[in-house]
């Protein structure tokens, strides 16, 4: 039995739609419609992410194939059998992948293909808290979910805040990058969350993150998965 795997990325789509939505926001300050048109970069920024570094996996997965198969010179049942068990690690990838709602999965998949860590990945390192944070980020709009917060005052003590959550994890992490002026408590509005200059920041962060990945790894496969990705891109380009 010989199984043939067909695949077609969509994060190429993404890619181009993302860049014509930011083009398009109005120019004349915040209104509903730039603040949905940021919604979108948000979530597509994620699933940009998501599909290039599924990608990318694919990729040094298959490499792994071809280094055994080329370096074992196998009789037919032994070249059946490793092909079974790579067949298993090909679905096994993709239900790890599946199940994955933030960076700690696919953390832990890379880790299982590639024998390496994100933490010892130099390039990458310095962007895994920003990553952390976009993966709660769309994981609380993804659903449409609420910001809430509660004030309380107790008789003349002074107010208590109550705001916690992954909305209160990206609040914290765009106060650190000085993309927040105010916290929600006091200025509670959805412009809060969703500026342009937020999006673009987490949209920059998804065009980053797979050329420092790719660029820590060793050369031999960062160039199996920079050919990879441009094979991916020219394959969604449309034909003349």
């Amino acid at each position: 039995m010989v199984i043939h795997y067909i695949t077609e990325a969509v994060w190429p789509s993404i890619e181009v739609s993302i860049d014509h939505f930011a083009g398009s926001r109005p120019g004349n300050g915040p209104t509903k419609l730039t603040a949905g048109i940021n919604f979108q970069i948000i979530l597509g920024a994620a699933c940009y992410l998501e599909g290039i570094l599924e990608s990318i996996l694919r990729a040094l997965l298959e490499h792994r194939r071809k280094i055994f198969f080329d370096s074992e010179q196998l009789d037919f049942a032994k070249r059946k059998s490793n092909n079974q068990f790579f067949n298993r690690l090909h679905t096994d990838l993709a239900a790890r992948v599946g199940r994955s709602t933030g960076i700690a999965g696919y953390r832990e998949t890379f880790e299982l293909v590639t024998g390496y860590s994100f933490d010892d990945l130099s390039g990458l390192k310095p962007l895994l808290e920003a990553l952390s944070v976009l993966f709660h980020f769309r994981n609380v709009l993804g659903h449409g979910r609420e910001v809430a917060a509660k004030r309380v005052s107790r008789g003349n003590s002074a107010l208590e805040d109550d705001f916690g959550g992954s909305y209160r994890k990206v609040e914290d992490y765009l106060f650190k990058k000085k993309l927040l002026k105010h916290r929600f408590v006091d200025r509670h509005s959805e412009y809060l969350f969703l500026g342009s200059d937020i999006a673009d920041h987490f949209w920059g962060l998804a065009k980053k993150t797979p050329i420092a990945l790719v660029g820590s790894l060793p050369t031999v496969e960062a160039d199996v998965c920079s050919k990879a990705l441009e094979i991916i891109r020219l394959a969604a380009s449309p034909t003349p």
